[in-house]
């Protein structure tokens, strides 16, 4: 599991970072079944951009995809008392200015998603989605972090997952359901009756597949590529439970041959008694208004465990020799147990429910439907890399960066 430590006003401001992978809880999983897999090759940026990289008089880490993972000054401000209307518009307004950096002809295909404050202090973090011919891209994301001024707007920070600006190519040729079953092809598993079941919240074509868990996703997307355009392709959902032990997967296929584009593992399995690092409430917070904004400046996570451990303080089964609540605590039993209505185990190893609490969403955008969680501890996984999400865990709750699903590897 990768960690970010977090920067400065950076700190929440790298929440945002639309390349990368947070964590406040820290649990170390085990990978199993099939390896992440990305069709993309990787670029170098042009000469072009590291020119304009220099006069930009900041730091500029490069993507794999040949454009900037993020743009930072350290110690002070990429851009100063810049005038615009709202905040939004002095984001893409520092977006246009420096589109030769992201290699982009044009920002106009930058659709706004979310301009949200940060708590605490006048600045705002600005999501922007990338479009190809009007279709959201798979992953594209540019996030400018800005803080109002007296005379204008101030650009703290910013971060991409852009691809190169290029035209849509390929056909549609498949249908959904046919491009699902194509996924879960390359998701190793077999396939027999598939029927749609209607549009979920988010938009994506909810399907029922015989032998797989819960509600199945498929929906069109582009896929951005640095050298073969924006590839016409349909980004799925494949969950399936065999006895307990259970597989997740995203994938996305092109649309016209099927073939596989990428594939991202959702599963981690986790020890029978984990340990975890958690906030009790929140971090603490600077409230000075200058860098660094909003830093935790102190590390005030406590040690949290299913059921006693040496070290483990907080201790969070409803153990009656360990709990300090009179009534109980929440979870009777693991988070990983369900129960049928007479009592009896239905050996999910799933959790499903509202174990993952307070968590900050600055991108609303949720490429795979469904969440699932299970495990006896918190687990924590990366974020998709279009979805920002911010999780301050709680006493007895469970953490999730990314919708992923979580198995014990015994089951006991």
């Amino acid at each position: 599991m990768r960690r970010f430590s977090v920067l400065a006003g950076l700190s929440v401001l790298a929440l945002t970072l639309a390349s990368g992978s947070l964590a406040v809880v820290q649990i170390q999983g085990q990978r199993t079944g099939l390896r992440d897999f990305d069709a993309r090759a990787s670029i170098a940026p042009t000469k072009a951009q590291l020119k304009a990289a220099r006069t930009l008089h900041g730091h500029v880490s490069w993507s794999s995809l040949g454009t900037p993972a993020s743009v930072i000054h350290y110690g002070g401000y990429l851009a100063t008392g810049m005038k615009a209307p709202s905040v939004g518009a002095a984001a893409l307004s520092w977006l246009t200015a420096h589109k030769q950096l992201f290699r982009l002809r044009s920002v106009s295909p930058l659709r706004l998603d979310t301009a949200a404050p940060l708590r605490g202090s006048r600045s705002y973090a600005v999501v922007f989605r990338q479009t190809f011919g009007g279709v959201l891209s798979a992953d594209g994301i540019a996030t400018v972090t800005v803080v109002r001024a007296k005379d204008g707007w101030n650009v703290v920070y910013a971060s991409s997952s852009l691809t190169p600006d290029t035209a849509v190519t390929g056909k549609r040729v498949l249908g959904p359901v046919a491009a699902w079953r194509q996924a879960a092809r390359a998701a190793g598993a077999r396939v027999a009756a598939v029927a749609p079941l209607g549009r979920t919240a988010n938009g994506a074509l909810g399907l029922s597949a015989e032998g797989f868990s819960g509600v199945q996703t498929v929906r069109p997307t582009v896929f951005g590529t640095p050298r073969k355009g924006a590839i016409r392709a349909y980004d799925a959902t494949v969950t399936r439970t065999t006895v307990g032990e259970q597989s997740s997967y995203r994938v996305i296929v092109d649309a016209a041959s099927g073939k596989l584009l990428y594939r991202q593992n959702l599963v981690d399995n986790f020890s029978e008694n984990p340990t975890w690092l958690a906030f009790a409430v929140a971090p603490a917070f600077n409230p000075m208004n200058a860098y660094p904004w909003n830093y935790p400046n102190t590390d005030i996570r406590e040690l949290y465990c299913w059921t006693a451990t040496a070290g483990c303080s907080n201790v969070v089964s409803d153990d009656p020799a360990t709990t300090i609540y009179p009534l109980g605590v929440a979870s009777k039993f693991p988070w990983d147990v369900q129960l049928d209505s007479a009592g009896n185990d239905l050996g999910t190893m799933q959790t499903t429910g509202n174990n993952a609490d307070e968590v900050r969403l600055w991108s609303g955008t949720h490429l795979s439907c469904e969440r699932h969680r299970s495990g006896r501890g918190q687990p924590v996984r990366r974020a998709q890399h279009h979805a920002r999400l911010r999780v301050l865990p709680r006493v007895r709750r469970g953490s999730l960066e990314r919708p992923a699903v979580q198995q014990r590897r015994h089951h006991g």
